[in-house]
């Protein structure tokens, strides 16, 4: 989450043979490959130092396939460059973070129309955040377009977080989202995972201690559109 622009053009010499007259923003294919590598993997710029030759050497390599799109081209390179040269521990967490980046792009295709009625929800469901009762007989949706990913560094992580940690990728209205879930957040969304349920049920036999710590968990998760009610 380019416009074009005119340009003069000198006049041609008379000839017979039609002339390549091309406008600088007219990329070859080749061009527009490496323009979209670099753009879909430019996480990785500041921790490879020799990125640029890696994806030369890629591109050389690796031919584009009619099927391809930039992604499939990008998670290609991904797992090439695994291949070919010693990853560290913070590197692989980036390319973990990309992959994962763009399975959600992927599976958002598959699964377009169960995230069309998730927003119908979530559009609905702000106006419910603040009324979230211990008694609340209201269903709670996960987000149907969610990825789980572990990093082994901090990396991408605050400091304070603990490691390996488990990594929540999902979208909003604000793109592709990441995050780490506190313990009572990530214990409602494995319930979900499997189905919806009503809020009732996944406060059953909780304490009241847990019970309070659970609501303000799904508050934030309906902020953020981890999830949604109904």
């Amino acid at each position: 989450m380019i416009s074009a622009r005119s340009v003069a053009l000198s006049s041609s010499p008379k000839s017979d043979q039609a002339h390549d007259l091309r406008f600088p923003n007219q990329l070859s294919p080749q061009e527009q490959r490496t323009k979209h590598l670099r753009q879909s993997c430019e996480l990785l710029s500041a921790s490879f130092d020799k990125l640029d030759s890696l994806m030369e050497e890629y591109l050389q390599e690796v031919p584009f396939s009619p099927r391809d799109t930039d992604r499939s081209d990008a998670n290609r390179f991904l797992r090439w460059i695994s291949s070919v040269t010693k990853i560290t521990a913070e590197q692989q967490d980036l390319i973990t973070c990309l992959k994962s980046r763009f399975a959600v792009e992927f599976i958002s295709f598959k699964r377009r129309l169960a995230f069309h009625r998730f927003q119908e929800l979530t559009a609905r469901s702000e106006r419910f955040i603040q009324q979230v009762t211990l008694d609340d007989k209201a269903t709670l949706h996960l987000n149907p377009l969610h990825v789980w990913a572990t990093f082994e560094t901090h990396v991408l992580l605050d400091e304070k977080a603990s490691v390996p940690a488990t990594v929540l990728f999902y979208p909003n209205a604000q793109g592709v989202q990441t995050t780490v879930l506190g313990v009572a957040a990530l214990a409602v969304v494995k319930r979900l995972v499997n189905g919806s349920l009503s809020i009732k049920k996944i406060f059953k036999s909780k304490t009241p201690l847990e019970k309070t710590k659970l609501t303000a968990s799904i508050k934030d998760m309906l902020r953020l559109g981890i999830l949604a009610i109904q």
